[in-house]
């Protein structure tokens, strides 16, 4: 079982409630700078310190840089630098292919996952969370950045070798066009957010055939786009 207290840190803070103040102990999420150089070019970001290969494999394949674990050559972490050697080979943008369907239970059922698995989030409220759900595979990482979250999960997905396309995201941030075009690239048809989606994430959905899910609170939910995929 992972130990979530290296993931966060105690601090000392002065609250104030009505008309007093007092020093208190708080939690705060443990964020630490990384630098990935991926050939030559070398970028920087701040994430939370766990499961750094597979969030490197879904940064690669979210963003276009590989479209097989056979385009990375190289992929050694040496502390504080990602170190990645590869053969650039882009995933295809086209709209997605797949006969996946999920019933609105699913959907609760899916975010009461998600806020299960929020263990660093219950103690700090510092973190977001995302969850990759794939025929009886649950797969959840949390990180103070909502995109490493994101490559996380899909880093995961793609070394479990899974089939994207009877897997779906669930996620506790808005839906960005970044996001969708991370869930194009391998072929996700559906995104789950307690969040709004943005407006330039639908135009790009409704090209890619992606299903976007915004506002799951309270046994209540939206569907923005590609409604078929969700049923009663």
């Amino acid at each position: 079982m992972e130990n979530t207290n290296m993931l966060y840190r105690e601090v000392s803070a002065l609250r104030f409630k009505d008309n007093s103040k007092k020093r208190i102990k708080e939690v705060v999420p443990y964020d630490v700078e990384f630098l990935l150089k991926i050939n030559e070019k070398t970028k920087k970001y701040r994430i939370t310190p766990k499961s750094l290969k597979a969030f490197t494999i879904g940064y690669l394949f979210g963003n276009g840089i590989v479209k097989s674990l056979k385009n990375i050559h190289e992929l050694k972490i040496d502390g504080k630098t990602i170190i990645v050697k590869v053969n650039k080979d882009s995933l295809p943008l086209s709209p997605v292919k797949s006969k996946l369907k999920i019933s609105t239970e699913d959907v609760f059922e899916s975010f009461k996952s998600l806020e299960k698995n929020a263990k660093i989030w219950k103690i700090t409220g510092g973190t977001h969370i995302a969850g990759l759900i794939s025929d009886g595979n649950k797969i959840f990482e949390e990180d103070i950045s909502r995109h490493a979250a994101i490559d996380k999960v899909l880093g995961h997905g793609i070394l479990k070798n899974l089939n994207f396309s009877e897997s779906f995201v669930v996620y506790s941030g808005r839906v960005s066009d970044s996001l969708i075009l991370k869930l194009t690239r391998l072929g996700i048809p559906i995104v789950i957010s307690n969040a709004a989606p943005m407006y330039s994430a639908l135009s790009l959905a409704k090209d890619y055939n992606i299903t976007i899910v915004g506002f799951v609170r309270d046994r209540r939910f939206n569907v923005y786009t590609c409604p078929h995929r969700i049923s009663l």
